[in-house]
């Protein structure tokens, strides 16, 4: 097992992982290897990856903006995002609105109900071209293969927290903001 497949199972449930991988100080040596055994292999800066945005959580009701809360996740136990060049755009979203049916039956009637909205499409070169001030890159896109998903991929931030990574942050919601596209 290498050391990214090692991380990435002894961190399987922790829900601060982004912080984890940023205390190894060997997030750039890990974006190389293959994090699961599941794995196609590392993500390479010629891919593209799709991001669901699911309603409401991830969309202002009163003018259908994406939320920031699309991309909350990068700073916790990471982005969670499809490889384009291992699946299609609408199996992805057929994935999503049985996740969401899966979401809203077990929630019952008082949750809001969840549906798929759209995609985002992000080019990988360009999450990793994202830089924090004197702190290098901003983010890591690490193949987080699963067995009933071999596509699955997260961006994590790999950044300290601070100004540097909201701005961070705010350049990924940008670059969201440019790949989106409604279902």
């Amino acid at each position: 097992m290498n050391p990214c497949q090692a991380f990435f199972t002894q961190h399987a449930k922790t829900d601060a992982k982004a912080i984890e991988l940023l205390n190894t100080g060997k997030a750039l040596e890990f974006e190389h290897l293959s994090a699961s055994e599941h794995s196609p292999g590392p993500v390479d800066d010629t891919e593209y990856v799709l991001r669901l945005v699911l309603n409401p959580i991830h969309v202002n009701p009163a003018d259908g903006t994406l939320k920031p809360s699309l991309m909350s996740d990068v700073k916790s136990r990471g982005g969670s995002v499809q490889r384009l060049a291992h699946v299609s755009r609408e199996a992805v979203i057929e994935g999503g609105r049985a996740h969401a049916e899966r979401k809203n039956a077990a929630a019952g009637d008082n949750a809001q109900a969840r549906s798929v909205f759209g995609t985002v499409k992000l080019p990988v070169q360009r999450i990793r071209e994202v830089i924090v001030t004197n702190n290098g890159r901003a983010f890591g896109v690490f193949d987080t293969a699963k067995k009933t998903d071999p596509s699955h991929a997260n961006i994590f931030l790999i950044a300290p927290e601070g100004q540097g990574a909201r701005s961070a942050r705010i350049q990924l919601m940008i670059l969201a903001n440019e790949g989106f596209q409604t279902t």
